[in-house]
């Protein structure tokens, strides 16, 4: 999975927020709950384009990982 989310397209929110400045798009992750900040790292992810913060993202998978071997 950590291949995986390192492939994925990294943006900041500045950059997510100029591109779709017109756009009604969240404003926190839906993973943490934290809302975003300029200069963030985010993860977009392509096929949906939903937005998540990379490190709540990468700890999320880690979780997930982890539960299925115990």
């Amino acid at each position: 999975l950590a291949k995986i989310v390192d492939k994925l397209q990294k943006i900041t929110f500045r950059e997510y927020f100029l591109e779709n400045e017109a756009l009604n798009f969240p404003r926190d992750c839906s993973i943490c709950l934290n809302p975003f900040v300029n200069d963030e790292e985010l993860v977009k992810l392509k096929n949906c384009e939903h937005i998540f913060h990379k490190v709540s993202l990468d700890h999320h998978n880690r979780f997930h990982i982890i539960s299925r071997a115990v």
